[in-house]
């Protein structure tokens, strides 16, 4: 899903997630990208694959095949993440890329 996450954000009523420009910033962005999309993003991890996953792996400098394997290491903490609350969903994403090193950006 190739979309500037931003602008919905900005535009939405959680604008207290913008900077004065308008524009949110890169973790907030991911933040609410995760917030509005938890399911897809769980189904997607489930299965291995998938737009949101993709989505979701682009927010941690991964494309390509790098988006494969930042997958299969989020597969490996998926019971943690389908337990996680919507609102804390990304902290336990952000745990589990730290864990298993899969972060594609040095």
């Amino acid at each position: 899903v190739s979309r500037d996450w931003s602008s919905d954000v900005c535009s939405s009523d959680l604008t207290s997630n913008c900077t004065e420009d308008g524009v949110a910033t890169a973790s907030r962005e991911k933040d609410a990208f995760v917030e509005a999309n938890i399911a897809d993003i769980r189904r997607d991890i489930s299965v291995g694959s998938g737009e949101y996953l993709s989505s979701l792996a682009s927010f941690y400098g991964c494309k390509g095949n790098d988006s494969a394997a930042f997958g299969k290491a989020l597969r490996k903490h998926q019971d943690r993440i389908q337990a996680a609350p919507v609102q804390g969903a990304s902290r336990v994403i952000d745990s589990a890329v730290s864990e298993e090193h899969a972060a594609c950006r040095s």
